[in-house]
């Protein structure tokens, strides 16, 4: 009798171990980063609001071109070196 409890015991934990799902985080809210052309990543929108203090341009003003790596006014060609402007190294 005690070895039948023993057998349903360790095969019940067995079957719970293996049916166990994967823990992993499911990072869906990860701040989005953006590769300047010094080729180091930055918070997106870190630096559009260090862009919006230092040269007085509204932040929903500015935009990320990823293809070029670089930010524009919208409506607009002007670029806008964030290396230059935040002293990014």
């Amino acid at each position: 009798m005690k070895i039948k409890h023993l057998l349903i015991t360790v095969s019940l934990g067995l079957l719970l171990i293996s049916c166990s799902k994967d823990d992993k985080p499911v990072n869906e809210n990860l701040p989005e980063k953006v590769l300047l052309k010094n080729g180091k990543e930055y918070l997106k929108d870190s630096v559009l609001n260090k862009l919006s203090l230092y040269t007085q341009v509204q932040s929903d003003s500015i935009v990320y071109d990823s293809e070029k790596q670089t930010f524009f006014l919208k409506d607009s060609n002007f670029e806008i070196d964030a290396i230059f402007y935040l002293q990014l190294k």
